[in-house]
């Protein structure tokens, strides 16, 4: 399965991926920001820090890492890379 489309709706603070099987799947920009990965690493003492509260955040960006993934850019400063494997 392969990403083919992102439809990012800033009204209904949701970003909508398409898949090369015509499945497609929303997530609100508040989950993404909410669950996205953090570069804390407990291994070293480091706890990702818990957030909450990010109904009003707006996905700004959507930038392609090559055949790795993507980094989602938040209006909070806030980036995240998520991998394309599902």
């Amino acid at each position: 399965m392969s990403i083919i489309q992102f439809s990012i709706s800033s009204n209904q603070k949701k970003l909508t991926i398409s898949f090369d099987n015509n499945l497609q799947i929303s997530l609100s920009f508040e989950y993404l920001r909410v669950f996205s990965p953090t570069s804390a690493n407990p291994k070293q003492g480091n706890t990702p820090p818990e957030v909450f509260h990010k109904k009003n955040v707006q996905l700004t960006l959507i930038e392609p890492l090559g055949k790795y993934g993507h980094r989602l850019v938040f209006d909070d400063k806030h980036s995240a890379i998520f991998s394309d494997d599902i």
